[in-house]
């Protein structure tokens, strides 16, 4: 056994187990916070420990749901939580066949960098910058 396939042994081990550790997270954010939807108020919205929330804002016309912002205070960020709104938000659009405007920076990213693919595509209408197959167009 060469070094090279023992380092990409360790290599692969290491990315796997950290995939499993993100998804894991994940899951226990699910559980820890409920995503609450308020439609007259056009929001998703996390109760949070310290009497905080953590909001997406969104604006309803007709069938198209324009993702305005994602907003999650400082002590809570890069733990799952927008990520958690991001995802609610996306399977309500898609649950009522709704169209998506993804106004929001953090959605656009979210989008490219997680979760964009060929079914997806289909509810994703706007800005007119992330409707091209290239992620350099951003």
């Amino acid at each position: 056994m060469s070094i090279y396939s023992n380092i990409n042994t360790k290599i692969t081990f290491f990315t796997s187990f950290i995939f499993k550790q993100t998804k894991l997270q994940l899951i226990q954010k699910r559980y820890l916070y409920k995503v609450q939807h308020n439609i007259n108020r056009q929001i998703f919205y996390i109760k949070l420990e310290t009497a905080e929330k953590a909001v997406l804002l969104y604006k309803k016309n007709d069938n198209i749901l324009d993702i305005q912002s994602v907003n999650v205070p400082i002590q809570y960020r890069r733990q799952g939580i927008g990520r958690l709104l991001a995802e609610t938000a996306i399977t309500y659009a898609v649950l009522n066949n709704y169209r998506l405007i993804l106004t929001c920076r953090y959605m656009q990213s979210y989008y490219y960098n997680s979760i964009k693919n060929t079914d997806l595509e289909k509810h994703i209408i706007g800005p007119s910058n992330i409707l091209s197959s290239s992620n350099n167009d951003r």
